[in-house]
């Protein structure tokens, strides 16, 4: 699979995440699972741009 195609099915996963959350008080394993796609998408993003910067 692909950076691209990684970052896509994270950011997915993350909306798709979002759309699910409560108004309130959010569970711990839902907060962690956000921190991790989070932190997952900011560095799939990083090595994309270095990628780009590397052939540009």
């Amino acid at each position: 699979m692909s950076l691209a195609q990684q970052l896509a099915e994270r950011e997915r996963e993350l909306a798709q995440l979002q759309a699910q959350l409560p108004k309130h008080s959010l569970p711990p394993n839902i907060q962690a699972r956000l921190d991790e796609l989070e932190e997952a998408i900011a560095a799939l993003q990083a090595q994309l741009a270095a990628e780009k910067e590397n052939s540009a």
